[in-house]
């Protein structure tokens, strides 16, 4: 019973969202499937078509970053419409907000998936190892796009994380005070989240916390050696840094359902 409920909200997501994510899609391959032979054709010769591919390919993964936290928000602003749906409903408001943001996760993997195909299609269509170094196989293409992909992937829940939790945040301040207190009031929050990450990352314990450890990316550090590429990354991040930022998101995650669901009963 328990996965066969999860498959129907997954399923209701997927009804939903269908026309939103065929717009992601539909811009996707736009900008990536075509844009870099126009700009090729007129803007600039010189410049071959995959390295505009990859410089516009960042700038779409930089976009998908946040289509989780954005999705999530669309499908709960549409649900809170309906108090039914999380008076009445069977699931947990955990498991109904949950299977929002794991839907949103997936169908954001499912759009980088994407781009790297339409990308290796741009590749072979235009001249293959044109403006690519011969010593490049495509498996450090591949690999890149693995590594530069989940680090996006963290980055996007990181922003749902906290997202979610000032979301609640104002919906409950909203739902006690008004809209008109409620905006400034998350907004003042929002800023002052900053503030006291900005101070307690920088303590001296807590810098040699997200400082220690490092994982290494190989192929983005191969692909960085040729400037002609667009490509400037570093190819190593602090594990310390990556393993408090899973932590602290999973934390603020967790304060965000407390509030939701205290936001639900009180409704």
């Amino acid at each position: 019973m328990p996965m066969s409920r999860w498959k129907g909200l997954l399923y209701k997501e997927w009804i939903v969202a269908r026309p939103g994510l065929a717009a992601v899609m539909i811009a996707v391959l736009l900008a990536i499937g075509v844009l870099p032979f126009l700009f090729h054709r007129y803007i600039s010769g010189e410049t071959s078509v995959i390295t505009y591919g990859f410089v516009l390919s960042s700038f779409t993964l930089l976009f998908l970053s946040y289509m989780p936290v954005l999705s999530l928000f669309t499908s709960l602003t549409m649900d809170m419409k309906r108090a039914d749906i999380w008076l009445h409903s069977p699931s947990s408001v955990g498991v109904l907000v949950g299977a929002k943001a794991l839907f949103a996760v997936v169908t954001t993997v499912a759009a980088m998936v994407w781009l790297v195909f339409i990308l290796m299609m741009v590749f072979l269509t235009s001249g293959g190892a044109a403006g690519i170094p011969e010593e490049l196989g495509t498996g450090v293409f591949i690999g890149f796009f693995g590594e530069i992909g989940s680090l996006v992937l963290l980055i996007s829940l990181i922003q749902l994380s906290v997202g979610f939790l000032f979301w609640s945040i104002y919906q409950g301040l909203r739902h006690k005070f008004g809209r008109i207190l409620a905006v400034p009031v998350t907004f003042l929050l929002f800023i002052g989240s900053f503030w006291l990450n900005d101070k307690l990352s920088g303590l001296p314990a807590a810098e040699r916390l997200l400082g220690a450890g490092e994982f290494r990316f190989p192929n983005t550090e191969r692909l960085t050696q040729y400037s002609d590429l667009g490509i400037e990354l570093s190819g190593s991040l602090a594990a310390g840094g990556l393993v408090v930022a899973l932590a602290v998101s999973v934390l603020l995650f967790w304060l965000g359902l407390l509030l939701f669901d205290k936001k639900v009963a009180g409704a």
